[in-house]
C-alpha cells in the first residue's frame, strides 16, 4: 500500500513571476493556522481518508466506473461582494452548477480527449448537485445568498489565513455558513487575485480527546474567486484564462470530498521528486514528480521513469492536477471510490439517496407542482394531481421532482410512497373520503348519480358554500351558496365522469367528496 502523508488543504495561488504564470499551493501556512486551534487536524484528516479508503475497499470489491448509488447534494452559494463586478450573476452560478454536474457524472463533452492509457479508469463519481430548496429556517430558497461587504479583498498575494476565512462569518463582514452538516456551502468572493480557491476536507472531529475543542464547523465548505467562478467567466482573461472552464470548483470539491493533489505535493517550483512515499494514496493515479502547472497541455510528460511498474505518463487530464482547465476531463475510478465512501463516512448527513421511502407531507411544508406553483400546506390544502405531474417536496431538500404514477390528490395529513425510480403514489380518487375527517358529517346521495344529488349536512357547523370542479381541480363547474341542512343540486348537464364537491364553512374548506356521474 502506498504511504500517504498528511492530507492537505488545497489553494490555487496565482502570480506572474518572470512573466510566467504559476499555480502555487498555500498548504502549510493554512494547516499551521488551523492547527493553532485544532492541533489534531492533520491526524483527523488522515484518519478520515483511511476510513474512506477502507470503506471503499470493503464496499466496492467488484469495481466499476459506473456507480451503483447516486448521491444528491444540496448546495448554497454565498455571493459576498464589495463592487457590482464582484456580485456574481445567477446565470454564472447556474453555469457553474452545470459544469459541476457534468464533470462529476462524466457527462462532460471533452471526455473524448481522454487518452487510451487512462480512458478505462475514467469514472462517473455518482454525485448530483442541486440548489438547496429550503433554508435552515424552513423557508423556500433559491440556494443563493447575496451579501454586500465593506471588505475589498478576503485575500492577497501573501494572504493571512485568518483574513481569508473571514468570508465565512457575518460578524467579519462575510456570510455565515448554513448548517455545514446538511448543506455544501460555496462562498464566492474577491480573494485578492492570488488565490483561486480553497477547500476544507473531511476530518474526524468527534474523535478528539476529552477537553479538546473540535474544529469550527462554520468553516466547512469551499471558497472560489469571483474571477474564475463559472463557465467562461468574463473576468477570467489574461493570466486567468487558463482557469475559465469552471474547474477550479471541481478541483476544490475533490478536496472537500477527501482527495489530495494527484502528484502528492512532491516537487517544488518545477523540481522533480519521485520519492515513492509522496503520492496521493490512490493506486490508479500515476506517480508524478511534480504538478503540471505552466506545462500547457503536455500529454507527453512523464516525470517519474525510475523503473516503476507500470511506467505511465503523467495525468494532466485529472481534475486534481494543476494543469490548464482545458486539459482536465476526468476523475479516476479510485478517486471516485474515495469520494463516494467519504459521502458515507466523512460527510454522512450531507448526501441524499433517491430510494424507496415514505414522505410525510406535514402542515407548514411546501411543494412545487410541475416546476411552477409553490404551495404551502395547511389544514385546507387539497392539490389535485394528474398522472405524470412532477412533485417537488421542498422540505425534503433533495432537489428531486417525483413523477406521479397515478391521478389523485395531495393534502397536508398523509404519507406518500416514493420509489428509487422517482415515482410517487398519491391518494386515489376513490379514497377521497380520507381527505378530511369532516367527510363523515356530509352525505351526498345518490352517488353515483345521473341527474341530481342531495347534500345533507349532519354536523352542527354552518356550511356556507358548495363548489364542484372537474377531477383535475382546474375547472370550476358550479358554485352556489349552501343552506344549513339540505341542499338539492341539479347536475343533469354534466357528462359521465368523476368530479369533486368542496364544502366550505365561511372561507375554510370543511369537506371534500368525490362524485361520480353516470349517464
Amino acid at each position: 500500500m502506498i504511504k500517504i502523508y498528511s492530507f492537505l488543504f488545497s489553494f490555487f495561488l496565482m502570480a506572474n513571476i518572470n512573466a510566467q504564470q504559476i499555480h502555487r499551493c498555500y498548504t502549510n501556512e493554512y494547516i499551521d493556522y488551523l492547527s493553532l486551534t485544532n492541533p489534531y487536524i492533520k491526524q483527523n484528516i488522515q484518519e478520515s481518508f483511511n476510513t474512506a479508503k477502507l470503506h471503499a475497499s470493503n464496499q466496492m470489491s467488484i469495481k466499476s466506473t459506473v456507480p451503483g448509488t447516486i448521491y444528491r447534494i444540496p448546495v448554497v452559494f454565498h455571493v459576498v461582494y464589495n463592487t457590482t463586478q464582484e456580485n456574481t450573476s445567477d446565470a454564472l452560478i447556474m453555469s457553474q452548477l452545470d459544469v459541476i454536474n457534468k464533470d462529476f457524472r462524466k457527462l462532460n463533452a471533452d471526455t473524448i480527449n481522454q487518452r487510451p492509457v487512462f480512458k478505462d479508469r475514467a469514472s462517473d463519481v455518482g454525485f448530483e448537485f442541486f440548489m438547496a430548496t429550503i433554508d435552515p429556517n424552513g423557508n423556500p430558497t433559491t440556494g443563493i445568498t447575496r451579501t454586500q461587504t465593506s471588505v475589498t479583498s478576503f485575500g492577497g498575494f501573501f494572504p493571512n489565513p485568518n483574513e481569508i476565512d473571514k468570508v465565512k462569518f457575518t460578524a467579519d463582514n462575510g456570510k455565515d455558513a448554513w448548517d455545514t452538516d446538511n448543506y455544501l456551502n460555496i462562498w464566492i468572493c474577491n480573494t485578492g487575485g492570488s488565490i483561486l480557491g480553497f477547500a476544507y476536507p473531511p476530518e474526524t472531529a468527534p474523535n478528539w480527546p476529552a477537553g479538546q475543542t473540535p474544529a469550527d464547523h462554520g468553516k466547512w465548505g469551499i471558497v472560489i474567486s469571483h474571477e474564475v467562478f463559472g463557465f467562461n467567466n468574463p473576468l477570467a482573461i489574461g493570466a486567468l484564462s487558463i482557469a475559465n472552464q469552471g474547474r477550479t470548483a471541481i478541483h476544490e470539491l475533490g478536496h472537500y470530498f477527501g482527495l489530495r493533489h494527484i502528484w502528492g505535493d512532491s516537487g517544488f517550483f518545477g523540481s522533480i521528486d519521485c520519492d515513492i512515499t509522496k503520492d496521493d494514496g490512490i493506486s490508479d493515479t500515476p506517480h508524478m514528480g511534480n504538478n503540471s502547472q505552466n506545462d500547457g497541455c503536455d500529454f507527453s510528460k512523464n516525470t517519474c521513469t525510475n523503473g516503476e511498474t507500470p511506467d505511465e505518463p503523467d495525468m494532466p487530464e485529472n481534475y486534481m492536477d494543476y494543469s490548464e482547465e482545458s486539459c482536465q476531463n476526468m476523475f479516476t475510478q479510485g478517486q471516485a471510490d474515495i469520494m463516494q465512501s467519504m459521502a458515507v463516512t466523512g460527510r454522512p448527513q450531507l448526501a441524499y439517496i433517491i430510494a424507496d421511502d415514505i414522505i410525510n407531507l406535514s402542515l407548514g411544508s411546501y411543494v412545487v407542482i410541475n416546476g411552477t406553483d409553490t404551495i404551502l400546506i395547511d389544514e385546507t390544502t387539497i392539490i389535485v394531481i394528474n398522472i405524470g405531474d412532477e412533485i417537488l417536496f421542498l422540505n425534503e431538500n433533495n432537489g428531486y421532482a417525483y413523477t406521479a404514477s397515478n391521478s389523485g390528490v395531495l393534502n397536508g395529513t398523509d404519507n406518500y410512497t416514493v420509489t428509487a425510480n422517482g415515482t410517487i403514489t398519491v391518494d386515489e380518487p376513490n379514497a377521497i373520503n380520507n381527505i378530511n375527517v369532516n367527510n363523515q358529517l356530509i352525505t351526498v346521495f345518490p352517488n353515483p348519480s345521473n341527474s341530481s344529488i342531495s347534500l345533507i349536512n349532519n354536523s352542527n357547523y354552518s356550511i356556507s358554500q358548495i363548489s364542484i370542479t372537474d377531477i383535475e381541480g382546474k375547472s370550476i363547474i358550479l358554485e352556489k351558496e349552501a343552506t344549513f341542512y339540505k341542499n338539492h343540486i341539479d347536475l343533469s348537464y354534466l357528462n359521465t365522469g368523476l368530479y369533486f364537491i368542496s364544502i366550505y364553512e365561511g372561507d375554510k374548506l370543511f369537506s371534500v367528496k368525490k362524485l361520480s356521474i353516470l349517464k
